[in-house]
């Protein structure tokens, strides 16, 4: 696996593999779940699902960025153990923070629950039904808030095994306990939430009990020291500006939507939207990775990182580009093969296509994040989503009038592209030279969008079925797969590293078949 060579390169393979088993069990979770909660509450319940999901979302602003300070200040101590004191004061200070925000967070969305009912979501249930179920919303929420605290610290103490063993358990707690209490019990959206309630405080507390036992040399209580926040002060000012502007972008059109439009339509677009984040989600394991690496890479030499951002950046691409490629390709035979229901009207495949477009340049535009992050100067992030955000709403504002689920859709397209054409750019002309810039926007977006969407789509035009709504799921899924086969040939092949892995594979064959 040369393409992720790396100081240290057995314990990051160790990491890596960890990571993306984590994304592959929330990839098939989703992709399993969401099927039964269509068929067992209906689409516009779902709608309520995708409002909890952006509630929770939005509030990660009140994380005021402590938790990516804390893992800074971690990954930047290396893999020392114990935990130095001076360290696990800081942590256990910023833990009891994270609790008391968590704490005051729930009972503020428990109190205004009947409000959310009633003035903001646009649906023909009743408000008392939504509103019992705001209302347990806000304690999964109180419950949940926490974890993520730790998991962030595991992070950052290079524990990669132990982060995602936490945030996947808890995860198939949720996702495998909800599906048997919807399809064997009572089937309800409160039975639903009161699993989540409970699978969320059960692992909040292993994971409280799991990172002391494990990172802590002291048997008693480590002892709370505010003072030392102010080690992490200016990390976590930027973070939390950075957060802001990020939570405000990602969630403002769920959140604006579930206003505008009825709960039926929200549940249309939240579907479009869990596909397309798989785009997202599958290279999501490499930044994880390798990010506390580079970042202690960063601190002893800057001049070795932009060669080991490449391979992560290549790496990421060879991940996602395939996914939203077959994706845009076709939408509608996903959304045939996955849901199979009459609810799903002809917008959600546009939809679809136009979201997957969306978060693949997203996914390009992340990279640059990374390399902001590594380098602790997030000045191009701040800037552009300023700007998108200004655009973002009332755009959405004027598209999703005029044009419905679709305009919003469209609205995520041109942020998309601006943020691709001036984040990366701007990240470079500090932190590389303009002949490097170029390289990235020539090798990493263009050359293979340029080989693999033509050869997906003449795969597609060949296979498309002649009666999509009569077509066997196996034969869609089998359609599918090989159309994402097509567009993952022609990313390798435009990707150095692989393309000489590649035919250095073949020639070996011809060798070893000539001989």
């Amino acid at each position: 696996m040369d393409i992720l060579k790396y100081k240290g390169s057995k314990d990051t393979l160790v990491a890596f593999m960890a990571n993306v088993s984590s994304r592959v069990v929330s990839v098939v979770l989703t992709l399993a779940l969401v099927p039964i909660y269509l068929h067992v509450l209906g689409l516009e319940i779902y709608g309520v699902l995708g409002f909890y999901a952006s509630l929770q979302a939005a509030l990660m602003i009140f994380d005021f960025g402590l938790g990516g300070a804390v893992f800074r200040e971690l990954a930047k101590s290396g893999k020392r153990s114990p935990l130095p004191s001076d360290l696990a004061s800081l942590v256990r200070s910023v833990e009891v923070v994270y609790w008391g925000i968590g704490l005051g967070l729930g009972i503020v969305i428990f109190f205004l629950a009947r409000w959310f009912a009633e003035s903001w979501l646009n649906s023909s249930l009743s408000a008392d039904f939504l509103e019992q179920a705001t209302k347990l919303m806000a304690v999964s929420l109180l419950a949940q808030w926490p974890l993520g605290f730790y998991v962030s610290a595991f992070r950052g103490r290079h524990q990669q095994v132990s982060a995602n063993l936490l945030s996947t358990s808890a995860l198939a707690a949720r996702g495998i306990g909800g599906a048997a209490v919807l399809t064997w019990g009572s089937g309800t959206l409160s039975s639903l939430l009161y699993i989540h309630i409970f699978a969320n405080a059960a692992f909040t507390l292993v994971g409280a009990m799991w990172f002391w036992q494990s990172n802590s040399k002291e048997r008693t209580l480590v002892a709370m020291n505010f003072r030392s926040l102010a080690i992490i002060k200016t990390t976590a000012r930027q973070l939390f500006l950075a957060s802001i502007l990020t939570i405000t972008l990602s969630q403002m059109d769920r959140l604006l939507l579930s206003y505008l439009i009825p709960l039926r339509d929200f549940g249309t677009y939240s579907l479009s939207l869990t596909i397309a984040s798989v785009i997202l989600l599958v290279p999501a394991p490499v930044s994880d990775t390798m990010a506390p690496g580079l970042i202690s890479a960063f601190a002893k030499n800057p001049a070795d990182l932009w060669n080991a951002f490449r391979r992560v950046c290549n790496v990421s691409s060879v991940i996602a580009m395939p996914v939203a490629i077959a994706i845009m390709v076709v939408p509608d035979w996903i959304l045939m093969a996955w849901v199979r229901t009459s609810e799903i009207g002809p917008t959600a495949a546009t939809t679809l296509r136009l979201m997957a477009m969306a978060y693949l340049m997203q996914n390009l535009s992340n990279q640059a994040d990374l390399l902001q992050i590594v380098s602790n100067w997030l000045v191009p992030t701040l800037g552009c989503r300023a700007v998108a955000i200004a655009v973002l709403g009332p755009l959405m504002w004027v598209l999703v009038h005029k044009f419905g689920i679709e305009g919003a859709a469209f609205t995520w397209v041109i942020v998309g592209f601006f943020y691709l054409s001036a984040n990366p750019s701007w990240t470079f002309s500090r932190l590389a030279t303009s002949a490097k810039s170029m390289d990235w926007y020539l090798h990493g977006a263009l050359v293979p969008l340029l080989l693999a969407v033509p050869t997906s789509v003449a795969l597609a035009l060949l296979l498309e079925p002649e009666d999509l709504q009569w077509e066997s799921r196996l034969s869609l899924l089998a359609r599918c797969a090989a159309v994402y086969a097509a567009a993952l040939v022609g990313t390798l092949v435009s990707v150095a590293e692989f393309r000489l892995t590649f035919l250095r594979a073949v020639r070996e064959i011809v060798g070893r078949t000539s001989s």
